[in-house]
This record gives C-alpha cells, sequence and structure tokens, in this order.
C-alpha cells in the first residue's frame, strides 16, 4: 500500500503499528540530522504508545546528535550484531532504498522480506518497497512528513518528539536555505517551537 498524503497513511500507519508489540526502527547509513532526529521522533512516539521499540543507527553518528532526547536509548549496530527474536515489525525511515539501511539489511535480510515493512521517506528516488510506505518528496525532510504523520494520528507532540523533529528540519533544509523549504517548512518549524522544541539546543550543537 502506498501512499503519498500523511491524512490519508495515518489510519493504516496507526492501524499497522497498533498490530505490532516490538517495533524495530532503523535509517541509513551514514546517518546526518534528519536520519537520526526521525529515527528517535518514531522511537518516543512508539514509546509514549506503550511499545517496546527498538531504535538502532549504524555508526558513525554526528555528534551533534548525540544529546537528542532519546539518544541514550539508541543501538549503534556492529557487524553480527544479534537481534531480539521478537521483532514484529520494521520501520525505515528517511532510506530511498533498502540497501542504504548497510550491514542491518546485508546481515537481517530476513526481517525485511517476512516481516510488515513501514517506509516514512521524503526521497523521490524511494521505489516503495515496504507492505506499506509514506513517500512524499514535496517535504522538506523526513522530519516535516513525520510531523504531519504524527498530527493526523492524533499523537501528542511532546518537547522530546519535536526537538527531534525539529532537528532534522533544520539539518536537511540548512536553516531553511534549501530550495525545498516552502512555507509549510516554515510552519512546522514554528509549530515545533511552539511545542517546546529546544531550537537554542540545536542550533549551538549544530553550528557551535
Amino acid at each position: 500500500m502506498h501512499f503519498t498524503d500523511p491524512q490519508a497513511a495515518a489510519g493504516p500507519i496507526h492501524d499497522l503499528i497498533e498490530s505490532a508489540q516490538h517495533p524495530l526502527i532503523l535509517t541509513h547509513l551514514n546517518p546526518d540530522g534528519d536520519a537520526i532526529g526521525s529515527l528517535l521522533a518514531v522511537w518516543h512516539m512508539l514509546h509514549d504508545l506503550g511499545r517496546r521499540a527498538l531504535a538502532i543507527a549504524l555508526p558513525p553518528v554526528p555528534v551533534y546528535c548525540s544529546w537528542l532526547p532519546g539518544a541514550e536509548n539508541m543501538l549503534l549496530y556492529h557487524s553480527n550484531m544479534s537481534l531480539p527474536d521478537d521483532i514484529d515489525l520494521v520501520i525505515l525511515v528517511d532510506t530511498a532504498t533498502l540497501n542504504r539501511a548497510g550491514l542491518v539489511y546485508d546481515e537481517h535480510r530476513s526481517l525485511f522480506e517476512h516481516l510488515p515493512l513501514l517506509i516514512i521517506d521524503h526521497h523521490i528516488t524511494n521505489n516503495g518497497a515496504g507492505t506499506l510506505d509514506l513517500i512524499q518528496p514535496q517535504a522538506a525532510s523526513t522530519c516535516e512528513l513525520l510531523y504531519a504523520l504524527f498530527r493526523n494520528m492524533h499523537v501528542p507532540i511532546s518537547p522530546a518528539i519535536a526537538t527531534c523533529l525539529l532537528m532534522g528540519l533544520i539539518t536537511d533544509t540548512q536553516s531553511f536555505q534549501t530550495n525545498s523549504t516552502t512555507s509549510a517548512a516554515l510552519h512546522t518549524a514554528a509549530n515545533l517551537v511552539d511545542a517546546g522544541a529546544d531550537r537554542h539546543g540545536i542550533v549551538h550543537t549544530v553550528y557551535n
């Protein structure tokens, strides 16, 4: 099932999450601020819903992301790392193709082949290989897309979620300098600040 509209995708994604107890969240190799911000925002959302979510990133993780809320719960993948047997959903964020998940995909391909796979991404090159895809190339970042999805899922935007999402939005737009910066992106940033995002912390760690 493929969606480009977060409002239309909200119901099916909610149902998919409701059917899972131990989701695995992944992002692309050589992660940036949008990758880690998306990863942690989804982790917080699932944790707030009572799910035993597992967030895994491939090192190196940008130093400026190490202070983000929930970063201490993120595992760094290493070769031949074992994963829990009870994973029942794979969520792939900010990742255009499955092989961009790097070693996790290479060494645990059966998870991608036999479990439900939810892909949330903003790259126009994404081929939509998931069981359920939300891909919106018009979004300036995956974090902007996640904000719209969370709002349509009626997920409360905590300060922790807001900070993670704002990190991705600021870094992927290079502080709103890129051509992908739209009025929607700017409105999203304002709403995230209103929700308690630590804008000062992001600016300080990214640029200073």
